[in-house]
């Protein structure tokens, strides 16, 4: 982990340590925090299909959409339709 990460910061916050133990269980409730509380993490989890659009102009992950927002997105973004992936859900 980075320690100039905000992860890092998350994990001294806690009162990480040097005990591999207690900082696996520091891990397990900050991450069950950003699930719990993040926005982010909350769209995700609430739904049941999740899209993204990975942007190479701008090396950026776009999303996490739903379906509706994806289409949106990719209309506006004039991504061909022929450009998609083999698993795409119709």
């Amino acid at each position: 982990m980075e320690k100039d990460s905000s992860l890092y910061k998350l994990f001294l916050d806690d009162g990480a340590s040097n005990n591999e133990s207690e900082n696996r269980n520091i891990g397990t409730r900050i991450v069950q925090r950003l699930i719990a509380n993040d926005p982010y993490y909350l769209k995700i989890f609430s739904s049941k299909l999740n899209y993204w659009i990975i942007y190479h102009k701008s090396d950026s992950l776009i999303g996490s959409l739903t379906k509706n927002e994806y289409l949106d997105k990719k209309r506006t973004m004039h991504i061909p339709d022929s450009l998609k992936l083999k698993f795409e859900i119709k």
